[in-house]
Protein backbone atom coordinates (compact mmCIF):
# COMPACT_ATOMS: atom_id res chain seq x y z
CA UNK A 1 0.00 0.00 0.00
CA UNK A 2 1.15 3.12 -1.16
CA UNK A 3 1.15 5.85 2.40
CA UNK A 4 -1.58 8.07 2.51
CA UNK A 5 -0.94 11.98 3.42
CA UNK A 6 -2.93 10.95 6.78
CA UNK A 7 -0.18 8.19 7.35
CA UNK A 8 2.25 10.19 6.53
CA UNK A 9 1.42 12.63 9.17
CA UNK A 10 1.37 10.09 11.50
CA UNK A 11 5.28 8.78 10.22
CA UNK A 12 6.35 12.51 10.11
CA UNK A 13 4.94 12.79 14.09
CA UNK A 14 6.76 9.86 14.98
CA UNK A 15 10.14 10.80 13.63
CA UNK A 16 9.54 14.23 15.45
CA UNK A 17 8.93 12.66 18.55
CA UNK A 18 12.15 10.46 17.81
CA UNK A 19 14.29 13.48 17.84
CA UNK A 20 12.38 15.31 20.89
CA UNK A 21 12.96 11.89 23.14
CA UNK A 22 16.74 11.52 22.03
CA UNK A 23 16.98 14.80 23.64
CA UNK A 24 15.32 14.90 26.87
CA UNK A 25 13.08 12.67 29.00
CA UNK A 26 10.04 13.63 30.90
CA UNK A 27 10.65 12.59 34.89
CA UNK A 28 7.71 11.49 36.53
CA UNK A 29 8.99 9.58 39.78
CA UNK A 30 5.38 8.48 40.81
CA UNK A 31 5.56 6.09 37.84
CA UNK A 32 7.86 2.92 37.57
CA UNK A 33 11.04 2.65 35.86
CA UNK A 34 11.60 0.59 33.11
CA UNK A 35 15.57 0.10 31.87
CA UNK A 36 15.83 -1.56 28.41
CA UNK A 37 18.85 -4.22 29.23
CA UNK A 38 18.99 -5.08 25.73
CA UNK A 39 17.51 -4.90 22.14
CA UNK A 40 18.06 -8.08 20.25
CA UNK A 41 18.25 -7.98 16.62
CA UNK A 42 17.47 -10.88 14.06
CA UNK A 43 18.14 -11.77 10.83
CA UNK A 44 15.66 -10.10 8.94
CA UNK A 45 16.50 -6.56 10.66
CA UNK A 46 19.44 -4.79 9.77
CA UNK A 47 20.92 -2.07 13.16
CA UNK A 48 21.24 0.48 10.11
CA UNK A 49 17.98 1.12 9.28
CA UNK A 50 16.44 0.41 13.09
CA UNK A 51 18.38 1.97 15.42
CA UNK A 52 18.12 1.00 19.26
CA UNK A 53 16.83 4.72 19.03
CA UNK A 54 13.47 4.39 17.05
CA UNK A 55 12.97 1.19 19.70
CA UNK A 56 13.35 3.67 22.32
CA UNK A 57 11.20 6.15 20.65
CA UNK A 58 8.43 3.57 20.26
CA UNK A 59 8.47 2.37 24.13
CA UNK A 60 8.86 5.77 24.91
CA UNK A 61 5.09 6.84 22.91
CA UNK A 62 3.79 3.22 24.47
CA UNK A 63 4.38 4.93 27.93
CA UNK A 64 2.65 8.09 26.46
CA UNK A 65 -0.43 6.26 25.62
CA UNK A 66 -0.77 4.09 28.57
CA UNK A 67 1.11 6.71 31.17
CA UNK A 68 1.68 3.24 33.00
CA UNK A 69 5.34 3.57 33.53
CA UNK A 70 8.43 6.17 32.69
CA UNK A 71 10.85 4.65 30.12
CA UNK A 72 15.37 4.93 31.09
CA UNK A 73 16.42 7.26 27.76
CA UNK A 74 19.09 6.18 25.77
CA UNK A 75 21.48 8.86 26.90
CA UNK A 76 20.88 8.64 30.54
CA UNK A 77 21.59 5.06 30.34
CA UNK A 78 24.50 5.44 28.48
CA UNK A 79 25.73 8.38 31.18
CA UNK A 80 25.26 5.79 33.92
CA UNK A 81 27.35 3.07 32.20
CA UNK A 82 30.37 5.38 32.01
CA UNK A 83 29.66 6.35 35.50
CA UNK A 84 29.65 3.21 36.56
CA UNK A 85 33.02 2.26 34.80
CA UNK A 86 34.98 5.05 35.72
CA UNK A 87 34.32 4.06 39.55
CA UNK A 88 35.05 0.45 38.75
CA UNK A 89 31.48 -0.77 39.78
CA UNK A 90 29.87 -4.16 39.43
CA UNK A 91 28.35 -3.58 35.83
CA UNK A 92 25.17 -5.68 35.22
CA UNK A 93 21.49 -5.71 34.05
CA UNK A 94 20.59 -5.25 38.02
CA UNK A 95 23.29 -3.28 38.93
CA UNK A 96 22.45 -0.39 36.25
CA UNK A 97 18.51 -1.34 36.87
CA UNK A 98 18.86 -0.36 40.50
CA UNK A 99 21.58 2.67 40.12
CA UNK A 100 18.76 4.01 37.93
CA UNK A 101 15.89 3.33 40.06
CA UNK A 102 14.21 1.28 37.69
CA UNK A 103 12.07 -1.41 38.69
CA UNK A 104 11.79 -3.59 35.73
CA UNK A 105 14.01 -4.71 33.15
CA UNK A 106 13.17 -5.65 29.75
CA UNK A 107 14.81 -7.49 27.01
CA UNK A 108 12.85 -6.44 23.57
CA UNK A 109 13.54 -8.81 20.17
CA UNK A 110 12.86 -7.59 16.77
CA UNK A 111 13.00 -9.70 13.69
CA UNK A 112 11.33 -9.04 9.94
CA UNK A 113 10.55 -11.96 7.32
CA UNK A 114 9.58 -10.92 3.95
CA UNK A 115 6.71 -8.66 5.00
CA UNK A 116 6.07 -9.43 8.66
CA UNK A 117 7.57 -7.76 11.35
CA UNK A 118 7.47 -9.13 15.01
CA UNK A 119 8.69 -8.02 18.19
CA UNK A 120 8.86 -9.77 21.68
CA UNK A 121 8.87 -7.71 24.72
CA UNK A 122 10.33 -9.74 27.87
CA UNK A 123 10.92 -8.60 31.38
CA UNK A 124 12.12 -9.24 35.00
CA UNK A 125 11.52 -7.34 38.18
CA UNK A 126 14.50 -6.32 40.30
CA UNK A 127 12.95 -7.55 43.51
CA UNK A 128 11.85 -10.90 41.77
CA UNK A 129 13.92 -12.06 38.90
CA UNK A 130 11.68 -15.18 38.89
CA UNK A 131 8.72 -13.39 37.71
CA UNK A 132 8.76 -12.99 33.72
CA UNK A 133 6.39 -10.63 31.53
CA UNK A 134 6.99 -12.13 27.86
CA UNK A 135 4.54 -10.87 25.04
CA UNK A 136 5.10 -11.23 21.29
CA UNK A 137 3.53 -8.89 18.81
CA UNK A 138 3.17 -8.63 15.04
CA UNK A 139 2.46 -6.33 12.53
CA UNK A 140 2.85 -6.47 8.74
CA UNK A 141 4.51 -3.97 6.47
CA UNK A 142 1.62 -2.36 5.08
CA UNK A 143 3.08 1.04 4.12
CA UNK A 144 5.84 2.63 1.90
CA UNK A 145 7.23 5.44 1.13
CA UNK A 146 5.13 7.33 -1.63
CA UNK A 147 8.83 8.06 -3.71
CA UNK A 148 10.64 4.74 -3.86
CA UNK A 149 7.65 2.47 -2.53
CA UNK A 150 10.35 0.89 -0.16
CA UNK A 151 9.16 -0.47 2.94
CA UNK A 152 8.03 1.90 6.24
CA UNK A 153 9.51 0.01 8.89
CA UNK A 154 8.66 2.60 12.12
CA UNK A 155 4.57 2.16 11.85
CA UNK A 156 5.20 -1.88 12.02
CA UNK A 157 7.69 -1.82 14.96
CA UNK A 158 5.42 0.63 16.98
CA UNK A 159 2.35 -1.61 16.06
CA UNK A 160 4.42 -4.77 16.90
CA UNK A 161 5.73 -3.83 20.56
CA UNK A 162 2.33 -2.53 21.38
CA UNK A 163 0.94 -5.91 20.94
CA UNK A 164 3.96 -7.49 22.25
CA UNK A 165 4.03 -4.90 25.55
CA UNK A 166 0.11 -5.58 25.86
CA UNK A 167 0.47 -9.38 25.94
CA UNK A 168 3.84 -9.10 28.23
CA UNK A 169 1.33 -7.10 30.74
CA UNK A 170 -1.83 -9.16 30.12
CA UNK A 171 -4.29 -6.68 29.15
CA UNK A 172 -5.61 -6.83 26.13
CA UNK A 173 -7.39 -3.78 26.16
CA UNK A 174 -4.82 -1.65 26.88
CA UNK A 175 -5.04 0.75 23.80
CA UNK A 176 -9.03 0.46 23.72
CA UNK A 177 -9.07 3.94 23.84
CA UNK A 178 -6.51 5.09 20.92
CA UNK A 179 -7.81 6.20 17.59
CA UNK A 180 -6.64 4.71 14.58
CA UNK A 181 -3.63 2.37 13.84
CA UNK A 182 -3.21 3.06 17.37
CA UNK A 183 -5.89 1.11 18.33
CA UNK A 184 -4.20 -2.29 18.55
CA UNK A 185 -3.97 -5.37 20.72
CA UNK A 186 -2.64 -8.66 20.85
CA UNK A 187 -3.46 -11.05 18.13
CA UNK A 188 -2.76 -14.14 16.93
CA UNK A 189 -1.19 -15.02 13.34
CA UNK A 190 -3.48 -16.04 10.22
CA UNK A 191 -2.52 -17.06 6.83
CA UNK A 192 -4.55 -17.82 3.85
CA UNK A 193 -4.29 -21.13 2.36
CA UNK A 194 -5.88 -21.46 -0.42
CA UNK A 195 -9.46 -22.76 -1.95
CA UNK A 196 -9.75 -26.38 -3.25
CA UNK A 197 -10.92 -26.43 -6.53
CA UNK A 198 -13.18 -29.47 -6.68
CA UNK A 199 -14.77 -30.91 -10.20
CA UNK A 200 -17.86 -33.44 -10.96
CA UNK A 201 -17.32 -35.18 -13.99
CA UNK A 202 -21.02 -34.78 -13.94
CA UNK A 203 -21.07 -31.41 -14.50
CA UNK A 204 -19.69 -29.27 -17.01
CA UNK A 205 -16.19 -27.37 -16.66
CA UNK A 206 -16.88 -23.80 -16.25
CA UNK A 207 -13.91 -21.23 -17.08
CA UNK A 208 -13.13 -20.67 -13.77
CA UNK A 209 -11.75 -24.46 -13.39
CA UNK A 210 -9.85 -24.03 -16.34
CA UNK A 211 -7.95 -21.03 -15.22
CA UNK A 212 -7.50 -22.27 -11.95
CA UNK A 213 -4.22 -21.57 -11.04
CA UNK A 214 -4.58 -17.95 -11.82
CA UNK A 215 -8.70 -18.00 -10.27
CA UNK A 216 -7.57 -19.69 -7.37
CA UNK A 217 -4.67 -17.30 -6.72
CA UNK A 218 -7.27 -14.43 -7.19
CA UNK A 219 -9.30 -15.77 -4.73
CA UNK A 220 -6.65 -15.96 -1.64
CA UNK A 221 -6.05 -12.39 -2.47
CA UNK A 222 -9.53 -11.84 -2.36
CA UNK A 223 -9.55 -13.32 1.04
CA UNK A 224 -6.56 -11.60 2.57
CA UNK A 225 -7.87 -7.84 1.00
CA UNK A 226 -10.75 -9.02 3.40
CA UNK A 227 -9.17 -10.02 6.46
CA UNK A 228 -5.97 -8.19 6.68
CA UNK A 229 -8.70 -5.45 8.84
CA UNK A 230 -9.76 -7.73 11.27
CA UNK A 231 -8.73 -6.50 14.57
CA UNK A 232 -8.93 -9.88 16.00
CA UNK A 233 -5.89 -11.42 13.58
CA UNK A 234 -2.19 -10.69 11.93
CA UNK A 235 -3.02 -11.73 8.77
CA UNK A 236 -0.06 -12.80 6.62
CA UNK A 237 -0.07 -11.90 2.65
CA UNK A 238 0.29 -14.21 0.01
CA UNK A 239 3.52 -13.23 -0.41
CA UNK A 240 5.17 -13.77 2.82
CA UNK A 241 3.48 -17.51 3.22
CA UNK A 242 4.82 -18.22 -0.29
CA UNK A 243 8.69 -17.07 1.10
CA UNK A 244 7.86 -19.11 4.26
CA UNK A 245 6.82 -22.66 2.22
CA UNK A 246 10.14 -21.73 0.22
CA UNK A 247 12.42 -22.01 2.91
CA UNK A 248 10.84 -25.57 3.66
CA UNK A 249 11.59 -26.31 -0.44
CA UNK A 250 8.01 -26.03 -1.58
CA UNK A 251 8.48 -24.06 -4.58
CA UNK A 252 5.24 -24.60 -6.38
CA UNK A 253 2.49 -24.80 -3.98
CA UNK A 254 -0.49 -24.08 -5.81
CA UNK A 255 -3.41 -21.84 -4.41
CA UNK A 256 -6.63 -24.37 -5.84
CA UNK A 257 -4.93 -28.01 -3.63
CA UNK A 258 -6.02 -28.80 -0.10
CA UNK A 259 -3.56 -27.63 2.65
CA UNK A 260 -1.13 -30.30 3.11
CA UNK A 261 0.88 -31.36 6.20
CA UNK A 262 4.52 -29.91 4.79
CA UNK A 263 2.93 -26.32 4.32
CA UNK A 264 1.12 -27.12 7.81
CA UNK A 265 4.64 -27.88 9.68
CA UNK A 266 6.13 -25.30 7.62
CA UNK A 267 3.50 -22.47 8.94
CA UNK A 268 3.62 -23.76 12.70
CA UNK A 269 7.43 -22.95 12.26
CA UNK A 270 6.38 -19.49 11.70
CA UNK A 271 4.31 -19.00 14.96
CA UNK A 272 0.99 -18.95 12.86
CA UNK A 273 -1.84 -19.93 14.88
CA UNK A 274 -4.77 -19.72 12.41
CA UNK A 275 -5.47 -20.30 8.91
CA UNK A 276 -8.43 -20.05 6.16
CA UNK A 277 -8.63 -22.37 3.97
CA UNK A 278 -11.91 -23.38 1.24
CA UNK A 279 -13.12 -25.46 -1.47
CA UNK A 280 -14.70 -24.84 -4.54
CA UNK A 281 -17.28 -27.42 -5.45
CA UNK A 282 -19.06 -28.26 -8.76
CA UNK A 283 -22.71 -29.45 -8.52
CA UNK A 284 -26.14 -29.47 -10.00
CA UNK A 285 -26.99 -25.68 -9.33
CA UNK A 286 -23.83 -24.08 -10.06
CA UNK A 287 -20.51 -24.36 -7.03
CA UNK A 288 -20.53 -24.22 -3.79
CA UNK A 289 -18.03 -21.92 -2.45
CA UNK A 290 -16.59 -22.82 1.11
CA UNK A 291 -14.74 -21.06 3.79
CA UNK A 292 -13.44 -22.37 6.97
CA UNK A 293 -11.31 -20.78 10.01
CA UNK A 294 -9.07 -23.43 11.27
CA UNK A 295 -6.85 -22.96 14.45
CA UNK A 296 -3.35 -24.65 13.42
CA UNK A 297 -1.98 -27.24 15.88
CA UNK A 298 0.90 -29.79 15.45
CA UNK A 299 -0.20 -31.64 12.18
CA UNK A 300 -3.58 -31.07 12.42
CA UNK A 301 -6.90 -28.50 11.69
CA UNK A 302 -9.37 -27.81 13.84
CA UNK A 303 -12.50 -26.03 12.73
CA UNK A 304 -13.45 -23.27 14.73
CA UNK A 305 -16.27 -21.59 12.35
CA UNK A 306 -17.64 -22.02 8.22
CA UNK A 307 -19.63 -20.01 5.87
CA UNK A 308 -20.76 -21.38 2.55
CA UNK A 309 -23.05 -19.96 -0.41
CA UNK A 310 -23.92 -21.07 -3.67
CA UNK A 311 -23.10 -19.29 -7.20
CA UNK A 312 -25.06 -20.17 -9.94
CA UNK A 313 -22.50 -18.08 -13.12
CA UNK A 314 -19.23 -19.10 -14.08
CA UNK A 315 -18.26 -15.93 -13.52
CA UNK A 316 -14.78 -14.90 -11.75
CA UNK A 317 -14.78 -11.59 -10.95
CA UNK A 318 -18.55 -12.24 -9.08
CA UNK A 319 -16.48 -15.52 -7.40
CA UNK A 320 -14.39 -13.01 -6.32
CA UNK A 321 -17.05 -10.70 -4.54
CA UNK A 322 -18.58 -13.90 -3.08
CA UNK A 323 -14.90 -14.92 -1.84
CA UNK A 324 -14.66 -11.53 -0.25
CA UNK A 325 -18.87 -11.57 1.12
CA UNK A 326 -17.83 -14.85 3.27
CA UNK A 327 -14.82 -13.79 4.66
CA UNK A 328 -16.71 -10.63 5.84
CA UNK A 329 -19.41 -13.38 6.97
CA UNK A 330 -15.96 -15.61 9.01
CA UNK A 331 -14.22 -12.62 10.55
CA UNK A 332 -16.41 -9.87 11.19
CA UNK A 333 -20.39 -11.17 11.66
Amino acid sequence: MILSDKFLKLVLVFTISLGLISCSSIKNNQKPKILISAVSYGKGVKKEALPESKVYAAMTLISKMTNSYELIQMNERDSLINIMKQNNEVLNSFSLAKKAGAEEIALIKIDMFKNMFRSEYISVFTNDSSNKNIGEGFCLLNFRDVENEQALIDPSLLSSLQRAYAAAKKDTNMFSNMEGSFKVKPAPTLAITGVEFVSEKEFREWDVYTKKVVNSYALAESIFEMAKDCPEFVVYDIDTRDSIYNLFNMYSVENYNPISHLEIRALNKFSVKYIISGALTRNSQGAELFLGLYKLGENRLELIKSVSDLINEDNQKKLEELTKNLTKKLLFD
